[in-house]
């Protein structure tokens, strides 16, 4: 669409996991992950959520602008993510 004048593609082939340890946060990553196409699984461990997830293809993300797509990549590289970024 025009609003989306970027995309941002990415991909994780190894189950990852992140610790949410409040209710809240664990359904935000739940939700991101499942809007960027990823499997998720959800465990409790120990008072905290596990929340694994992986993308075993490529997925890509439309985003309106440069800024936008810079910052979704650093998101997604910290949380172990393989980004690619076409201008």
């Amino acid at each position: 669409s025009k609003d989306h004048k970027e995309t941002v593609e990415y991909y994780l082939k190894e189950w990852r996991t992140y610790h949410g340890h409040k209710p809240e946060i664990t359904e935000a990553y739940v939700e991101m992950f499942k809007m960027l196409g990823c499997e998720v699984k959800v465990a409790k461990h120990n008072g905290h959520d596990d929340i694994q997830y992986r993308c075993t293809t490529m997925q890509s993300l439309g985003v309106p602008n440069h800024s936008e797509a810079h910052a979704w990549m650093q998101i997604m590289q910290k949380l172990g993510f393989t980004t690619l970024h076409e201008h």
